[in-house]
């Protein structure tokens, strides 16, 4: 146990469903696009891909979008269509 524990700042990136109003808090160390970008990719790890996402728009939102554009282009589409009808997802 420390005798004087640091406090450091913390940001909740919050995620609703619109169709079922489900909500997901993913927490964020700072504001910056990195960590912003690491909050979607826990979410989407837990939760799914979501078809869209609405955002603020915020100056760190705007710039994390491209990245966030680019990671999902990124993954192997095929793989996770082959991977879902394997375990009869559709």
């Amino acid at each position: 146990m420390r005798k004087n524990p640091k406090l450091h700042k913390r940001y909740g990136c919050i995620f609703t469903c619109l169709r079922y109003r489900a909500v997901h808090i993913e927490l964020a160390s700072d504001l910056i696009i990195d960590s912003f970008v690491n909050a979607v990719t826990r979410f989407v790890a837990r939760r799914g891909p979501p078809r869209v996402i609405y955002s603020e728009n915020g100056s760190n939102f705007r710039g994390a979008e491209t990245d966030v554009v680019r990671a999902l282009k990124a993954w192997d589409q095929e793989r996770i269509g082959r991977e879902l009808l394997r375990r009869d997802i559709q």
